[in-house]
């Protein structure tokens, strides 16, 4: 295998790594939320919230951050060069539009983890809509 391989399978890897942490723990929070452990309802903006607020959360959210870059530019590889030979017919390149839709989501997450770690302020309260729209549904007399 040849050395720039190699440093894409790492890459790749570790964005794969970055993506399990971080819908491992909005999964986890979903799950406190739904049996009422937990008061509110959080999204990845909450689930990096609460990386940083731990023991050595900056370099962690750097680490994430960092993956999610490697599986932006993996999944640029992949829909550039074909490399899972989903081909040129027009099911491939809905697979492979798809995958540069997934490049520029993950790209989105990693900006957002780096903003987190730096302590940018966000533009958007995505923690107000996501308690908004879980909130049970009253009638008004």
């Amino acid at each position: 295998m040849e050395q720039r391989d190699k440093a894409i399978q790492i890459g790749a890897r570790a964005g794969y790594a970055a993506r399990g942490v971080i819908f491992t723990i909005i999964g986890i929070l979903a799950l406190l939320a739904a049996t009422g452990s937990r008061k509110q309802a959080v999204g990845t903006k909450g689930a990096l919230e609460l990386i940083l607020a731990q023991p050595f959360g900056r370099a962690v959210l750097w680490l994430v951050s960092a993956g999610l870059l490697c599986f932006a530019v993996w999944r640029i590889i992949q829909a550039s060069f074909d490399t899972d030979e989903c081909g040129s017919d027009a099911k491939g390149l809905v697979r492979r539009i798809a995958m540069l839709g997934g490049a520029v989501v993950n790209l989105a997450l990693c900006v957002l983890a780096a903003s987190i770690a730096f302590g940018v302020p966000a533009i958007a309260d995505d923690n107000a809509t996501a308690v908004r729209l879980s909130a049970p549904v009253t009638a008004k007399p």
